[in-house]
């Protein structure tokens, strides 16, 4: 998976969730590590583990969930996924 531009309340407006499916045949741990755009801040790593079949969000608005949101993130900051 590839996704350039993760938002969090960019401007007050923009906010990037995105799912995640397990179409394999065996339940799936799967991290998803974002760095700000301009270097600042410590890594933020989310992790999700996916039954067969299933999918699960990472949604940035939803920051205090740790089921569903993105502990971490902050708002009016892009993130890319780390490399």
């Amino acid at each position: 998976m590839y996704l350039p531009n993760i938002t969090r309340r960019l401007f007050g407006l923009f906010v990037t969730p995105f799912i995640i499916q397990n179409i394999g045949t065996a339940a799936a741990s799967v991290q998803a590590t974002f760095r700000t755009f301009d270097g600042s801040g410590s890594p933020v790593t989310i992790g999700r583990t996916i039954d067969v079949g299933r999918s699960k969000p990472i949604d940035p608005e939803l920051s205090n969930d740790f089921n569903l949101g993105a502990p971490g993130l902050t708002d009016n900051k892009q993130y890319r996924p780390s490399r």
